[in-house]
């Protein structure tokens, strides 16, 4: 029918506009919280987009991107022909809510470059020096979307006929973004080399997780070092004349990208195998506590041991949503979970990418942050009482790892503040806030010393660290003063040095060190500067990013624990009296003669003044329970993107990316879907007169730091933001056909920059305006309500099987307006509440010999008011939803020419077992009342698979759908007619029941005992059970369903049963 095209563009047009997410019948919102107030930095390159609160920051990361401009453009051998949008978020949590994507962003999401207008998105974090990096990685796939695409053409059309695999696309970004191998990469390599699972290229090419990032990194850096990096801008300028990547690799580098794949495997393994013997596994000094092969988690993460050492609290995804569990330091039993995460919007994330979690010194609370609606508040939680004694708010753009004071009445944590972070103080109700910190260096990871006198904190204060010229030293360990509020930069700091930790008499600190290559924990001795390397772990001790704190000691020094990486994953280790460990000093002797030097102190103004400054006034609010999240689903409109399916997301910059989870040895194929810089010295294998002399990565980011690489701000131009609609996409197609005549669809959508108002338009013409199926819609996403206008126009055309003589079909022709508001209350639930008007008009066509004669009936106006709430908290996985509930109740009236009232309720629980396996219900109940009763149609593979599409009629149905999904096959290859490969093949069994009656259903019978109508097959007051089994595969743009459905009464079957071949995801 022609209302089925008409709404299948609609839904394109949602679906490719930002915040359409809201309109549909399930899914979760991203909220508006803040009205921003946009301004703009025009660059030479770039129009930067920022609200009052980051206008210092902004200034400084335009002036970055310029430079990083500079330095790509000579690599990739480009100049962009239009300037590239970036648009600046405060925090994470103002990023998102940005409507530049209708794809919700995530925890792990650290920026996003916009295809379709080249738009690049970043927060800040709080660290210029990961400001800068991710601001250039996201700069890459500006370029990239450029020279792949066109600066004017479209990215929709131009990926039909070439699509880059991700390890190119994101690999590129890392290589060009990192100055040198960082050891996060080659941790994972390392990883990879011994656990098995460093895959050649062109399986890689098939991987869709993190690796994508990590190995593509490796393999950018062993093309620029042993081809030069100016071929790496040849290749990408190359690859979309010559039909691809292995096209490119073969033209400019006169070698396939096999034997290629082939070299960088060997580098890899000669470089880190041999790596293997000098160092030790974390089972050789601690004891683990959780096992990722058994719970089948992928992250153990943010560990906080109690004062006694015989507690832990620690993040895990092992139920697939990221909780807070308590357990056991003894065996890692788990004693409760205490917060569930991602599922309420008191807790709609636990922040554990960046945060810490601390006991309070009396083991009785922990403190702990996570995202409640526009901000962060730190929660004060009861650990014997199971509940939040206190939630903390302060009005910051975002809030991080508080700890205690020694008395248990304050609490110290770091807080975001127009994008740069900062150590405040408060007691331990949320009064008296103090600022300790107020600049543009790093404060993270605070932890208060036992004696209450000073704070041991990161930073990247002190030598190579300079905010002229934009450049910025590694992270060190410092300690704050409270009393007179100087701050001391421990020596000896090379490297990478995070997550202080306090010895209990005050002479000593814990903290975690890459400085030998590979994170491990160090100690420092306060007194004499000497540094000591307690571990030598071959993998690394580390959260999921570099400065993730991955340790946590107890106040007694008995206990440390610490999250490792091993095998694509991160498990929880217990030590006991880590300090047993010390030995020789770090460096040796030289190192330890150098140290004599002594601290750098840096002065800094003390907090004099305890009262909180102007607006931030915390407030303390009662103990909060959780949300009732009621079940709901979205429809059967397409495959949706898996978000929760095992294993976890581990997302890096750009796109949410699962993490790999139980990764397959090197000579597999990638995992199924049910379910990242230093190679080699290329001076070792070339002789001096080949190695290749184009300036490395590092060299040029060094000349980069030369003042004169910064952009003169005196020609930047500052203005107001003004709305200014531009197109995001069209596309459409037409014909001509003798009986019809001018026949054709088309659509086009139009936004502004920052995604909050858009325009679409559609059309489908069949030879007439009057006839043709015609859509018009504006929304407006710039604050909490949304709200969009819509007018439309569409035909259907349908045979009356009851026509008494000659075969009759009839035609309505529906016109209307509609007003719709979508009021979210956070991520998971929302108000809806709608208007349309609507005027139909009815023409039966009677055919005979000589034609058809049409009898027109008169136009029938009505109104109809509608609302709705909906709540949604689910995980997708390929097919479907795997975990979580969902649930919509839907109320609408009509009057005018046509009365009638109806009501949906419509119930859906998901339940996960092993992470493999879904028990799946869905429960709907509809009844329509008035004087012009509202049909449900029941019966085909969306509703009830024991009858065909629509044979049971009904003005009150219910509906129960029972389901075991489960995975059929992993994998299937066909070599002919053509090499095809299918992953992830789910398979469903299934019970279905339906009723369908009139009034109060006295008349409802057994469906066998029921006849059907002649010619439709139709059947009515009526019910039925059916069961049957399924298949579903995902295909990339859609998922393929089959379902084999058969009647029953429990007893013997009823019926032919009945097949269908459908393209959906699972309700």
């Amino acid at each position: 029918m022609r209302t089925a095209r008409l709404f299948s563009l609609a839904a394109l047009l949602l679906a490719l506009s930002a915040g359409g997410s809201q309109a549909q019948y399930f899914g979760k919102n991203k909220v508006q919280y803040k009205d921003f107030q946009w301004r703009i930095i025009k660059t030479e390159h770039f129009e930067v987009f920022y609200y009052e609160t980051e206008k210092e920051t902004a200034m400084d990361a335009a002036r970055m991107a310029e430079r990083s401009y500079r330095r790509l453009s000579r690599i990739l051998g480009y100049e962009m022909v239009k300037p590239i949008p970036l648009i600046l978020y405060a925090s994470h949590s103002d990023f998102q809510q940005t409507n530049i994507t209708s794809t919700l962003v995530e925890e792990g999401t650290g920026g996003l470059t916009e295809f379709l207008k080249r738009r690049v998105v970043i927060p800040f974090t709080g660290s210029y020096a990961e400001l800068e990096h991710v601001l250039t990685h996201e700069m890459v796939h500006a370029f990239q979307v450029e020279i792949l695409f066109g600066s004017s053409g479209s990215v929709l059309a131009n990926t039909l006929g070439f699509a880059p695999p991700l390890w190119f696309m994101e690999g590129m970004c890392e290589y060009l973004s990192v100055p040198g191998m960082d050891h996060h990469t080659e941790l994972w390599l390392r990883d990879a080399a011994l656990q098995g699972y460093l895959i050649p290229i062109d399986v890689l090419g098939r991987v869709g997780d993190i690796r994508v990032y990590r190995f593509g990194q490796s393999i950018f850096h062993f093309l620029g070092q042993k081809y030069g990096d100016e071929k790496i801008g040849e290749i990408l300028r190359v690859a979309p004349r010559v039909g691809g990547v292995h096209q490119a690799f073969q033209s400019v580098l006169g070698i396939s990208l096999k034997k290629f794949s082939e070299e960088w495997l060997e580098e890899v393994r000669k470089t880190y195998l041999p790596q293997i013997a000098e160092f030790s596994k974390p089972e050789k000094f601690a004891r683990p506590i959780t096992d990722t092969e058994e719970d089948l988690s992928n992250l153990n993460l943010v560990p906080a041991v109690s004062p006694s050492g015989e507690r832990v609290v620690y993040v895990s995804d092992r139920g697939m949503y990221s909780d807070l569990y308590l357990a056991r330091t003894k065996d890692g039993e788990i004693l409760a979970k205490l917060v569930e995460g991602e599922r309420t919007g008191s807790f709609e994330s636990l922040r554990f990418f960046r945060t810490s979690v601390s006991w309070s010194p009396d083991e009785r609370f922990i403190a702990f942050p996570a995202k409640v609606g526009a901000e962060d508040a730190i929660y004060v939680y009861d650990v014997e009482g199971r509940r939040v004694l206190r939630r903390l708010t302060f009005g910051f753009d975002g809030v991080l790892s508080p700890s205690w004071s020694p008395d248990a009445g304050s609490l110290v944590f770091t807080a975001l503040e127009g994008g740069r972070s900062n150590l405040f103080t408060c007691r331990a109700d949320g009064t008296g806030l103090a600022r300790l910190t107020d600049g543009r260096y790093a404060s993270l990871d605070p932890v208060w010393s036992p004696d209450g006198k000073k704070i041991a904190f990161t930073t990247d204060r002190g030598e190579g660290t300079d905010f002229e010229r934009l450049v910025f030293g590694n992270l060190r360990i410092a300690l704050y003063d409270l009393a007179s509020g100087e701050i001391e930069v421990l020596p000896g700091m090379e490297g990478k040095n995070i997550a202080p930790q306090w010895s209990p008499d005050c002479k000593e600190l814990l903290f975690v060190s890459d400085r030998s290559g590979v994170s491990n924990l160090y100690s420092i001795e306060l007194e004499t500067g000497r540094s000591f390397q307690l571990t030598n772990v071959l993998t690394g001790i580390t959260g999921i990013i570099p400065s993730a704190a991955p340790i946590s000691w107890s106040r007694d020094g008995g206990t440390l624990v610490f999250s490792a990486f091993s095998r694509g994953s991160w498990n929880l280790y217990v030590m006991n009296d880590p300090l047993r460990l010390k030995k020789v000093p770090a460096g040796g002797e030289e190192e330890e003669a150098e140290e004599e030097t002594g601290p750098a102190i840096l002065a800094e103004a003390p907090a004099s003044v305890p009262e909180p400054p102007a607006g931030r006034a915390a407030v303390s609010a009662p103990a909060v329970g959780e949300e009732t999240a009621l079940a709901l689903s979205g429809g059967e409109a397409g495959p949706p993107e898996p978000d929760g399916a095992a294993p976890a997301s581990v997302p890096e910059h750009g796109a949410d990316v699962p993490a790999p989870g139980k990764v397959a040895p090197e000579s597999a194929e990638p995992p199924a879907p049910s379910e990242g810089r230093k190679l080699v010295d290329l001076r070792v294998l070339f002789p001096e007169d080949e190695v290749p002399r184009s300036e490395s990565i590092e060299e040029e980011l060094a000349r980069n730091a030369d003042p004169e690489a910064l952009p003169d701000t005196s020609t930047f131009e500052h203005k107001k933001y003004k709305l200014r609609f531009t197109q995001d996409f069209l596309f459409g197609g037409a014909g001509f056909a003798s009986n019809v005549g001018f026949l054709g669809q088309s659509a086009i959508s139009f936004s502004d920059i920052l995604g909050n108002h858009t325009l679409s338009f559609a059309a489908g013409i069949y030879g007439s305006i009057t006839d043709a199926d015609l859509y018009f819609s504006y929304a407006n996403l710039t604050r909490r309500l949304n709200y969009a206008v819509t007018l439309f126009q569409y035909r259907n055309d349908y045979y009356i099987y009851t026509a008494e003589t000659e075969p009759e079909f009839q035609s309505q022709i529906f016109r209307g307006v509609e007003l719709m508001a979508s009021r979210p209350f956070s991520k998971f639930s929302r108000f809806e509440l709608g208007l349309r008007g609507e005027s139909i008009t009815s023409s039966v066509f009677e055919e005979s010999f000589y034609g058809y004669r049409e009898v027109r009936g008169d136009p029938q106006y009505f109104a109809e008011p509608f609302v709705a709430l909906v709540h949604d908290n689910v995980l997708y996985g390929y097919t479907g939803p795997i975990n979580g509930r969902r649930s919509r109740l839907s109320l609408e009236h009509a009057f005018g020419d046509l009365t009638f009232g109806t009501g949906i309720l419509d119930i859906r629980n998901y339940t996960n077992i092993r992470h493999r396996y879904t028990i799946a219900s869905r429960l709907i109940a509809g009844a329509s009342v008035g004087e012009n009763l509202q049909y449900f149609r029941v019966g085909g593979p969306y509703t009830f698979r024991g009858i065909d599409y629509g044979d049971l009629r009904a003005t009150r149905v219910g509906l129960l759908n029972l389901e075991f999904r489960f995975p059929l096959i992993e994998q299937v290859r066909f070599g002919w007619p053509l090499p095809l490969d299918l992953r992830g093949i789910n398979g469903v069994l299934f019970v279905d029941g339906a009723a369908g009656w009139y009034g109060d259903g006295a008349e409802m019978a057994p469906m066998q005992l029921v006849d059907a109508e002649p010619f439709t097959g139709r059947i009515e007051n009526a019910y039925g059970f059916a069961y049957g089994a399924g298949a579903r595969v995902n295909l990339g743009i859609f998922v393929l369903r089959w379902d084999w459905g058969q009647r029953t009464d429990f007893r013997r079957n009823l019926g032919a049963p009945f097949a269908f071949f459908t393209l959906a995801a699972d309700f």
